[in-house]
């Protein structure tokens, strides 16, 4: 019996069962495969033995694929006729690849008599390429530019055809001509020449469409910026789509440009240099920038060969394709001139032109012109380029440079090298020199430069040329002036423009006469266009193609020219065949979004002829997409301009899309099938026809009916077909769809099937194969056929729940053949049953209104009817192979998700035949798995919804989340695009490339408007003159400029650029004008800043910015408007240190200037105002303002009457100041109110103002003056009899200060008033009016307000802001006296009552009084809480209890028992926690009674993580490094999406722990990319009411970021150590900081107890990145409060137990420590294995044995500060701080009064390791703080523990650990002493040691 050999092959081969393989498909449809055979060549086939016949390769391949797959191996046949042709004839023979058959080929060759010469099989074969890496033509897709004059290439092309010169004087926003310009050259460092030519905008750039920080973006170099603008561009109009083909695969794209400038870094951000001071100005930074933005991994590269710098990184990338290091090159250069040392040196070296632009070819040239510049082009190879169906804008012929070695100086040109080179491109381009018809000249305007540019072309390019037809020059430079490093790139640009518009532009460069040295042009026939443009046509004779060369040169002597020729067009081929078309549109902004729909619908407008397929086409498969999206599917151009007409006139906000969006993938069951379902998408579309087909011949394989007429007739009679043919076609179209689905990139995420659904469901999971699918379905069906009989049972929809219909009807009563059959919904289920019971159960549901419905099945389906099946169809499918699914499945029959193999066997398709379908369960199992919900994407695979409506009837999921495939009365593509529109609207990510594939040939790239750019302006202005005064010293610049008017006195910084300015003021309150102004009004005795002094500053702020802006334009009217003052600015009696900083920022664009008031001291800095100031039309507001004016003046004549008749009050100015003495003192210059009457019931007044006469006159609106405004109102209140004594009215802004003109002391004027209620309490608001003798309104105050408040409250707030103490006993006068008898709240027994006494505790402190007497029904109104007070109240509560308590928390909550009530029941006990260093039990201890009693420090009795809501503080942080506003950063927005890189984020981290304490790692922003994901990350508490991030970015959305920070933690809080004592361990926590967390973590975590400092951060260099371990420090639980360290030191190591336990619950632990640490880390040990757990590591870094060696003394820190040992804190200005020493004090005290217990060798750790520093303290330090250190210690500190910490050691063995913890110690010894050895480098060593043993013991 022959043997058996398992072979290790996995499919059938030579197989014939397996039918006619479609071997066409196989191979595919490449037009490679129709080249032609060579007739020499002989392949023989396998089967026939026979040579194979075939005319091309296609043929050839097919043959041998039926060989393979179908036929019989008959290899001695073969053998046979290869040996009977070969006729004993000597051969070589070679093996190609692995193969046994070599062997006993050759044998069998030789036993006929052939010779076989062996060619070493064994050695490579080499296949060469003879085409690959030879040069060829290189092909221009794409370019984009911005030049001097216009920002587009139509901008540029009409500048040039209207020959337009750009020259002008240098502008400001580069640097001061007039300071920087010096004709003689005299000055130093100045330029020569004020000329330039300049882009206008070069500073406005879209940074969250690149994800660059402001921050980043700022310091970035503008040319970077704008070359990854026109790169964008450029890629638009090469259709560039990402991996869309062969030369867009990012892999394989690289970068070039051309960059020789510094200016920007060298002068721009040289000014204020930040962390993106290298990486934005470094010119390798630009490429690659562009490549890290684009995803690109070809090279990038920077290149500097002066002028010719572009054209050679064009040079460069060219080569790079045709070596094929690159399939896509990007190249170009960039030139931005912001600096002045470049024009200074090149004008003395005498390059300049001192006259203005560029005069090429003229007799008075005289040297250049400088000018901006910044180009792009993307280059490919001409046949990927053709592949691609590029628009090819022109071709590369060839490029090539060389040098003029020869010239008489490097900067000089040399005549004959140029002509080499021109030879040289003419020959590599295979072109004969009158084929050329324009050279674009370098053309710089030089005398020698021109003269020997024109010698080397005539020399060339003239010889042979037909007179009638002469060579045309010409150069871009007199236009835009040399560009530098972007001269080549501009004139690449302008000669691209000029094949596409067949026009030469005209020559401007003759200003005089032509250069009598190229006098000969003539002669030469060489043509100028002097006189316009001229048409650019192809030559007469020739190939009908034109050519240009073009040339740039380099002042380094460099020579680069290139030859270009004009495109081939694209063949379009039929028309698209699919009726609806996608059109996308998407951004990176909303705003850009909508100006995008806007471009596209006006160019509609334009080009109304546009065909929709090609539009489609280039919006999706050619372009890159966004985040905000929007799609249409569409079947005009007419309709989608509708579209695009609606979406622009909605108000919708758009959102940014989830790009992390589910699909989920149902299969539709029986029932669905209609005649000719797929019909139309069978004929229009390949993939889904072969599928269909395969799908076809594999089920007639199988032996069953082909089903191919129920999709493809659309007439047929589908009752006329078989079950089996129904079944089979249904499954088929359901899998052809998911396979078209999934090649269009909508791949699923989970799969569910209904009934029959779930074996294509199946299928698409990878269960089963195609083949087994169909052989189930149509077995299935078969077995049905014959054994269950049609027409005896069905099947009835009712719309009610399963669970009722059993309740109501399934009794087992009377009609026993009902049963569930489909739970398809909550209220829908499916019932099956024999006819007769059914009917009459459809009869009962009818009569209770319940809507039924007959199901057009033959079988009534998963009843008792399919019994008969089940055993046989178990039968059928136990030779199936069944694999793991690689998708999850939802099963219908299980109603949960499946995952794992094992579960889809014979036996469950059996079940599943018979039993029901819980469709819903399933889906509801999705939904709990999070895999599916009513957000995900719901495809419906398969003809019809009735699976999509089952799913919204379960999750109610939105319409256009739930896609179709097809619809019985729907054209398929519109059914589809439909579901591809609202996919990609939804966030999915489509293939478009493969989804138009099929049809390019029909398709044409369009050149849609470019891409709208969401723009700022990031300028940073150059200020000053110091680059002319470089090397001066010492400089005579005064650091502050004087700025003469008493309110605004200095200019402390500015800074100025197009349209932005930054200016910050300051003004000394000790300057007399200044102090006599504020001291003026005086309020409770306080001299307090009036708001008229804050208007005044910000008239002159804004009119001082207007001047420097545009200094040729009269300043505006201006509106002060949005004035808020919100602390109280006091002038106090030595005001020598107390100074006015008012900062003023105009926002580009808007004319609005943005103003903040803060105050200096000694004491720190307070903000006390802000407000803006907006330009507006006097006139046009005078003219509003007369509308009114009459009515106005009607009730002022009313008022006047009134106080004739005795009806309302007359008071004269002595009256009216004296009655103002109640509330303020105004010192004479501000009496203007010269007589009031006023109706003291309706709080209306009307006064006669006459201004006192000052001596300044540098105002711009007198604050004396115009006081008198809000005198008015502030009169009306407080002079009335009305008000209360008790109370008094402040006023704190307004709406609007509007003053037209220049007031006088002239005249007089008359203002009214009429203050009203607002609605909020104790606020009263009011409009002032001012009219001038002539009756006209010259000043109006909108919204003028004041705010009620207890006089006594003043008191106190005047007093606690001028630093003085509270007047209690004003509090104590007006304490209310109730006569309701109510128990004062006692202490609370309740945590949360303890923390809400704390928070009384804190209001009556703010407030100032004691509280003792009050009860729970007290309002705020009564203890004087207003609006002003509120805010301060809050300030402080917000903190203490890390809630986000809006500010109408007071009255919302009006009383002491309501406001507990919200704290206790509202918020919930587990969000009310008090950030205090208080305890609970403290709290009711206390009484508080005092307004100091509480002391709220930062020691919290539990970690930031489970109580404190960071997230606010965090974002703030966030969005103030990057430079954005809070409001900006959503739940959904990607960290690198805002800019925040490795830099960037470590700036970002520090912050967050400064301000927070949370200790991050460096990867966080990596590894949880959005705010959603770092708030999960975080822990933070979602029932926290600052929980919610959107909640948090609404409240934090109008304040800036700086105001949001917390401020630093407050000094430790004091508490007596009774108090502390009296507190048990449980009150305290330590909190673990991960120093290095892991995404697979060991199953033990390194935990490090903190060392006498109490901070975790001594270990913050220990983690090892590459370590899977992870890493975690501990903080003493009295790191921030010191002085409440009281504990013992055995009770302390319990809370870090407690913690190491929340961190890892059980051992095996691995634990250390350095210094006291490691004692901490012992005591731990011990009781953890006391505990019954495992402490497998104790690793001890420098950590004294106690008993052994004494605890350091208290000296210990002070000694060493005096030797020295931290001088490097000192000079950083920090110093040991007080908390540390304190905390270390601290714990001395408590190792002194602890006696170790030993562990004994039953229960010690597993493993000991110490690790010592070898050195003492006093090695390496120098003798003479030795000896300071020595004279202290002497005294200080004990000998033993003097030698251990300061001597020589000589000690490195275990010193005392092996008798404490019972176990041989491992001893190490690092170089270092007991500090050093924890900082780098030496910590790397102790780490080393360390990690190695725990990778050892874990």
């Amino acid at each position: 019996m022959a043997s058996k050999a398992k072979l290790p092959i996995a499919a059938a081969f030579h197989a014939q069962e397996l039918g006619e393989p479609n071997a066409g498909k196989i191979v595919g449809t490449s037009s490679l495969l129709d080249r032609p055979l060579s007739q020499h060549l002989q392949i023989f086939s396998t089967s026939s033995g026979k040579p194979y016949t075939a005319s091309n390769l296609r043929d050839l391949l097919c043959q041998i694929m039926i060989d393979i797959l179908r036929e019989p191996l008959k290899w001695p046949k073969m053998v046979d006729e290869i040996v009977s042709r070969l006729c004993s004839q000597e051969i070589s023979f070679m093996a190609v690849g692995p193969t046994n058959a070599a062997s006993p080929f050759c044998k069998a060759l030789r036993t006929a008599g052939i010779k076989v010469v062996d060619m070493e099989a064994e050695k490579p074969i080499l296949i060469t390429h003879p085409t690959r890496g030879e040069p060829g033509d290189i092909a221009i897709v794409g370019m984009s530019g911005r030049f001097p004059g216009s920002e587009s290439l139509e901008g540029f092309w009409r500048n040039l055809e209207d020959g337009r010169d750009h020259v002008r004087q240098i502008p400001s926003d580069r640097f001061d001509v007039d300071t920087h310009f010096d004709p003689d050259g005299k000055v130093k460092n100045t330029t020569m020449t004020p000329f330039g030519c300049f882009i206008d905008r070069p500073g406005v750039f879209d940074r969250q469409l690149f994800n660059l920080s402001p921050r980043e973006v700022k310091q970035t170099d503008p040319g970077q910026r704008l070359l990854l603008t026109t790169t964008y561009e450029a890629l638009e109009m090469a259709g560039y789509y990402p991996d869309g083909s062969r030369s867009t695969n990012r892999r394989r794209i690289g970068t070039y440009f051309g960059q020789t400038l510094d200016d920007w870094r060298e002068h721009n951000a040289a000014q204020d240099i930040d962390m993106y001071y290298v990486t934005g100005g470094i010119r390798a930074f630009g490429p690659g920038r562009v490549n890290y933005h684009f995803k690109w991994e070809g090279p990038s590269i920077s290149l500097d060969t002066a002028c010719s710098s572009s054209s050679v990184a064009i040079q460069m990338a060219c080569s790079a394709l045709s070596s094929r290091e690159c399939d896509t090159a990007v190249a170009g250069g960039a030139n931005i001139l912001t600096g002045s040392d470049m024009f200074a040196g090149l004008s003395r070296g005498n390059f300049l032109s001192t006259t203005g632009n560029c005069k090429t070819f003229d007799a008075t040239a005289d040297g250049y012109c400088r000018g901006d510049g910044v180009g792009t082009v993307i280059l490919k190879r001409l046949d990927d380029a053709v592949a691609d169906r590029d628009n090819i804008q022109a071709l590369i012929k060839a490029v090539a440079t060389n040098h003029s070695a020869q010239a008489i100086s490097i900067t000089h040109p040399h005549s004959e090298t140029q002509q080499r080179l021109y030879r040289k491109v003419l020959d590599d381009a295979c072109i004969d020199p009158q084929d050329i018809d324009y050279v674009e000249m370098h053309g710089t305007g030089t005398q020698a430069g021109d003269a020997a540019e024109f010698q080397s072309v005539s020399g060339v390019f003239s010889g042979g040329r037909d007179s009638q037809v002469p060579l045309c020059i010409g150069t871009v430079k007199p236009n835009v002036g040399h560009g530098e490093a972007a001269a080549g790139i501009t004139s690449l640009i302008k000669t691209i423009l000029m094949l596409r518009k067949n026009t030469i532009p005209p020559h401007i460069g003759i200003k005089t006469s032509v250069n009598p040295k190229l006098s000969t042009m003539d002669a030469f026939k060489i043509r100028l266009a002097t006189n316009g443009p001229i048409p650019f046509t192809a030559r007469p004779h020739g190939d009908g193609k034109r050519r240009i060369m073009l040339n740039n040169f380099s002042a380094a002597g460099g020579n680069t020219s290139l030859i270009l020729e004009e495109s081939i067009e694209q063949s379009i081929a039929a028309e698209d065949p699919r009726s609806t078309q996608v059109i996308a549109v998407s951004a990176r902004t909303a705003t850009s979004l909508k100006q995008n729909i806007q471009l596209l619908s006006t160019f509609l407008d334009d080009n109304p002829q546009t065909k929709l397929a090609d539009m489609a086409y280039t919006t999706t498969a050619r372009r890159i997409h966004h985040v905000f999206r929007q799609a249409y599917a569409v079947t005009s151009t007419e309709g989608l301009k509708q579209l695009f007409t609606n979406d622009l006139a909605s108000q919708k906000e758009r959102k940014r899309v989830d790009e992390s969006i589910r699909i989920a993938y149902v299969f539709t069951g029986q029932g669905s099938q209609y005649a000719g379902m797929g019909a139309q998408l069978f004929e229009t579309c390949t993939a889904f026809r072969e599928d269909i087909l395969d799908y076809d011949n594999i089920c007639t394989q199988h032996g069953f009916p082909s089903f191919l007429n129920l999709i493809t007739d659309p007439d047929i009679d589908v009752s006329s077909l078989s079950a089996t043919q129904v079944q089979l076609g249904i499954v088929s179209v359901e899998l052809a769809l998911a396979n078209l689905w999934q090649s269009w990139g909508l791949e699923a995420n989970v799969v569910i099937g209904h009934s029959l659904g779930e074996y294509p469901a199946l299928c698409t999971a990878g269960v089963l194969s195609s083949s087994d699918m169909l052989f189930l379905v149509g077995t299935r069906a078969q077995l049905m056929q014959q054994k269950c009989t049609t027409g005896t049972h069905a099947m009835l929809a009712a719309q009610l729940p399963a669970g009722t219909l059993r309740e109501m009807f399934f009794d087992g009563q009377g009609h026993p053949s009902w049963e569930i059959s489909c739970i398809n919904g909550p209220n829908a289920s499916v019932i099956s049953g024999e006819i007769e019971d059914i009917t009459k159960l459809s009869v009962q549901l009818q009569a209770i209104n319940v809507k039924t419905t007959y199901l057009a099945v033959p079988f009534a389906f998963h009843s008792a009817q399919i019994s008969p099946i089940v055993d046989s169809f178990e039968e059928a499918a136990r030779d199936i192979c069944f694999a793991k699914p690689n998708i999850p499945v939802a099963s219908t029959l299980l109603g949960h998700l499946v995952l794992d193999e094992g579960i889809f066997t014979a036996n469950y398709l059996a079940r599943q035949v018979r039993n029901p379908v819980d469709f819903m369960g399933a889906l509801r199992d999705c939904e709990s798995k999070h895999l599916a919900d009513d957000r995900s994407l719901w495809l419906e695979c398969g003809p019809g919804t009735s699976c999509l409506s089952m799913v919204r009837s379960t999750f109610g999921n939105p319409v256009d989340r739930s896609l179709p495939s097809l619809k019985r009365n729907e054209a398929p593509w519109t059914t589809i695009a439909k579901s591809v529109s609202n996919a990609y609207n939804s966030g999915a990510d489509l293939r478009w490339t493969d989804y138009e594939r099929q049809y390019l040939s029909s398709l044409k790239l369009l050149e849609l408007p470019r891409y709208a750019f969401d723009l700022d302006n990031y300028w940073l202005q150059y200020e000053g003159d110091w680059s002319i005064r470089k090397g001066d010293y010492p400089s005579v610049e005064p650091s502050v400029s004087q700025f003469m008017t008493p309110c605004l006195q200095k200019v402390a910084s500015e800074r100025f650029g197009n349209d932005s300015a930054s200016v910050t003021f300051v003004s000394s309150l000790a300057e007399v004008k200044f102090k006599t102004m504020v001291g003026g009004h005086r309020v409770n005795g306080h001299a307090l800043c009036p708001s008229s002094i804050y208007a005044d500053m910000a008239f002159t702020a804004a009119s001082y910015i207007h001047s420097r802006l545009e200094p040729h334009t009269p300043a505006p009217a201006m509106d002060v408007c949005d004035m808020e003052i919100f602390q109280p600015l006091i002038a106090k009696s030595d005001s020598s240190t107390q100074s006015v900083l008012v900062t003023a920022e105009r926002v580009p664009g808007s004319g609005l200037v943005e103003l903040r008031f803060s105050s200096q001291d000694d004491s720190g800095s307070k903000e006390h105002a802000h407000c803006k100031v907006k330009s507006g039309d006097g006139k046009e507001w005078m003219g509003t303002w007369a509308e009114s004016a009459n009515a106005v003046e009607e009730r002022i004549n009313v008022l006047q009457q009134s106080a004739k008749d005795g009806k309302a009050d007359k008071i004269l100015k002595r009256m009216v100041y004296r009655l103002f003495q109640a509330v303020v003192n105004y010192d004479d210059p501000y009496h203007t109110l010269e007589e009031v009457a006023m109706d003291c019931d309706n709080h209306e007044a009307t006064a006669r103002v006459k201004f006192q006469t000052v001596a300044d006159r540098s105002f711009v609106y007198c604050p004396y003056w115009i006081d008198s405004i809000a005198q008015l109102g502030g009169f009306i209140l407080n002079g009335n009899p009305t008000t209360p004594e008790d109370q008094v009215y402040l006023s704190h802004g307004w709406g609007s200060m509007r003053i037209v003109g220049r007031l006088s002391d002239v005249q007089s004027y008359r203002s009214y008033v009429h203050m009203q209620p607002t609605g909020t309490r104790g606020v009263l608001m009011g409009n002032v009016y001012m009219f001038d003798e002539e009756g006209r309104i010259v000043s109006v105050c909108r919204d003028l307000k004041f705010q009620q408040m207890k006089r006594a409250v003043l008191h106190n707030l005047l007093a606690a802001g001028a630093g003085g103490p509270k007047d209690d006993r004003a509090t104590a006068v007006h304490r209310p006296q109730r006569t309701v008898a109510k128990a004062r709240a006692a202490p609370a027994s309740s945590p949360q009552g303890a923390a809400y006494s704390a928070i009384l505790a804190a209001i009556y402190a703010e407030i100032g009084i004691d509280g003792k007497e009050l009860v729970d029904n007290t309002t705020w109104d009564e203890l004087g809480v207003d609006s002003m007070l509120t805010i301060s109240i809050l300030s402080k509560m917000r903190p203490l209890t890390t809630l986000d308590m809006p500010s109408s928390l007071l009255d919302d909550y009006p009383t002491i028992a309501q406001l507990r009530g919200f704290f206790e029941k509202d918020t919930g006990p587990a969000n009310l926690h008090i950030h205090s260093g208080m305890s609970n039990t403290d709290a009711q201890d206390s009484g508080i009674t005092s307004p100091s009693s509480p002391s709220f420090g930062t020691c919290a009795s539990t970690p930031p993580s489970e109580i404190l809501d960071d997230m606010p503080t965090i974002l703030s942080i966030i969005a103030m490094e990057i430079g954005i506003k809070v409001s900006d950063i959503e739940p959904a927005t990607r960290f690198d999406d805002l800019g925040i890189d490795s830099l960037l984020s470590i700036s970002i981290l520090a912050s967050i722990k400064d301000q927070t304490g949370r200790s991050l790692p460096s990867s966080f922003f990596t590894d949880h990319p959005t705010t959603a994901a770092m708030r999960t990350a975080l822990e933070v508490p979602s029932n926290l009411p600052r929980a919610s991030t959107a909640g948090s970015l609404e409240l934090l959305a109008e304040k800036p970021a700086e105001s949001i920070i917390k401020s630093p933690p407050a000094e430790p809080a004091t508490t007596t150590t009774a108090d502390a004592a009296a507190r048990r361990t449980t009150d305290f926590k330590s909190i673990s900081v991960p120093l290095h967390d892991t995404t697979s973590p060991s199953t033990c975590a390194l935990i490090f107890l903190p060392d006498g400092s109490g901070s975790a951060q001594s270990y913050a260099l220990f983690p090892e990145p590459a370590s899977s371990i992870p890493i975690y420090g501990l903080d003493s639980p009295f790191y921030t409060c010191p002085l409440d360290y009281s504990l013992s030191f055995s009770a302390v190591a319990s809370v870090y137990v407690d913690a190491i336990r929340k961190i890892q619950p059980h051992g095996p632990y691995l634990l250390g420590g350095w210094s006291l640490g490691g004692i901490h880390a012992f005591e731990a040990a011990r009781q953890l294995l006391e505990q019954g757990e495992e402490v497998r590591g104790l690793f001890l870094i420098d950590s004294p044995c106690p008993g052994t060696l004494p605890p350091l003394p208290a000296p210990t820190f002070d000694i060493l500060e005096q030797a020295g040992i931290f001088e490097g804190m000192k000079r950083m200005g920090r110093g040991i701080p007080l908390a540390t020493k304190q905390h270390f004090l601290k714990s001395v005290e408590a190792l002194e009064n602890w006696t170790p217990e030993p562990m004994g060798r039953k229960r010690g750790p597993g493993k000991v390791v110490v690790v010592w520093g070898k050195d003492g303290m006093w090695e390496g330090v120098s003798e003479a703080d030795m000896r300071k250190g020595e004279m202290a210690s002497d005294e200080e500190i004990g000998s033993a523990a003097k030698d251990w910490l300061l001597g020589k050691r000589s000690d490195y063995g275990p010193c005392g650990w092996d008798q404490l913890t019972g176990r041989e110690v491992e001893c190490h010894v690092v170089a270092g002493n007991h500090f050093s050895i924890m900082k780098a480098p030496k910590i790397d060593r102790v780490r080393k040691i360390i990690m190695k043993i725990v990778e050892e013991i874990i």
